[in-house]
């Protein structure tokens, strides 16, 4: 990265434990540093459209068939937002 961005423009965002980080880095590359001395949990909320400007950034952890599970009790239009980019999977749901 620092043969792309010098150091001078990176920022750092540190904080003591129960931080909270709203961050939009769709446009951004980001990354968290290896935890020094313990080890330390973190969870990670991502929003987007059905219909994103760049769906190549939109992805899922989740495979195909965790996805159906997860999705089993919820109505179609939740299901519409889960499977936006999945329409034969969504419409066999």
């Amino acid at each position: 990265m620092e043969q792309v961005v010098p150091q001078d423009y990176w920022k750092s965002c540190p904080g003591s434990s129960g931080t909270v980080l709203f961050v939009d880095s769709a446009h951004i590359f980001h990354r968290g540093q290896v935890p020094i001395g313990s080890d330390r949990l973190s969870i990670f909320f991502d929003y987007t459209s059905r219909m994103p400007k760049y769906p190549y950034y939109c992805k899922t952890d989740f495979s195909i068939q965790q996805l159906i599970a997860l999705s089993h009790p919820l109505c179609s239009h939740k299901k519409d937002c889960i499977f936006w980019n999945t329409k034969l999977i969504r419409d066999s749901l």
